[in-house]
């Protein structure tokens, strides 16, 4: 019986995560991780009925939900004094 070469593994291959390991990178809960998996948002890998999810795929799921805030431009702001009605004596 010959013996079946099986392929190698390279170095650039990324680490599959549980669902909970993936909920604790996300700080969120696992019901997140399983509706997102579910909306078909993050990508898994299936190891007979195991789920994993490789961490390439959460780091893109991650990077593209980042949002950059920029600060508000403070010089274009105009502050107004609040004017203040002054009663005419009656």
């Amino acid at each position: 019986m010959q013996k079946r070469k099986l392929p190698r593994m390279s170095t650039n291959q990324t680490k599959l995560l549980t669902r909970p390991a993936a909920a604790d990178r996300l700080a969120s809960c696992l019901r997140v991780v399983d509706e997102q998996i579910a909306n078909g948002n993050l990508p898994i890998v299936r190891i007979g009925r195991s789920v994993r999810i490789s961490e390439a795929a959460l780091e893109e799921f991650i990077e593209a939900r980042t949002v950059r805030v920029r600060p508000p431009d403070l010089r274009k702001r105009v502050w107004k004094r609040p004017v203040i009605e002054q009663r005419s004596p009656a």
